[in-house]
Formats: structure tokens, C-alpha cells, sequence
């Protein structure tokens, strides 16, 4: 089985689903591991619950860890981290 493919996604392409971008891999997933720093608006919290739904639906007992940005950085500035947490929780 290859462990990667590139897959071209026009801008604005719709119909590209989770399932079709990463379903295969993550059938025998016992972890994931996401790493995005930028997790604060609505469309990026979405986009984030769509796939934990789908690793719901596809894995039994698998294990997410989340890795964003801390609350404060010297480089960055301000990440919203706190707030895009109690968005995620609900």
C-alpha cells in the first residue's frame, strides 16, 4: 500500500471529501496526530470536527492529539488558543 499520493485540488474544488483525501489511511490508524497552529475561525473548526467525525466513524478507539499555537508567542503574536479550544469543545 503506497503511504503517500498527491492529489491536486483546484481552488474553490468542491466535493473533495475526508473520506476520499484520507479514508484509506486512517482505516488502521490507532493515533493521529494534527498539528495546525492556526485553528480560530469558523470554517477551520469545522473543517477540524468533520475529520475527528470521520475518525469517529472509520476508527474504533483511536487516539487525536492536537497541536496548536500557545495562547502567547513572541514570534507569532496572539493565537486565539484558549478561545478556539472552547470552540472545539462544544
Amino acid at each position: 500500500k503506497d503511504s503517500y499520493e498527491i492529489v491536486d485540488i483546484e481552488d474553490g474544488e468542491r466535493g473533495m471529501t475526508y473520506e476520499k483525501l484520507f479514508g484509506r489511511y486512517l482505516r488502521d490508524a490507532c493515533s493521529v496526530r494534527i498539528t495546525d497552529p492556526y485553528i480560530r475561525l469558523d470554517y477551520q473548526i469545522r473543517n477540524l470536527k468533520n475529520l475527528l467525525d470521520l475518525l469517529v466513524s472509520t476508527v474504533d478507539g483511536c487516539q487525536v492529539k492536537l497541536t496548536t499555537m500557545y495562547e502567547k508567542n513572541d514570534r507569532y503574536g496572539l493565537s486565539e488558543e484558549t478561545q478556539s479550544r472552547q470552540l472545539l469543545a462544544r
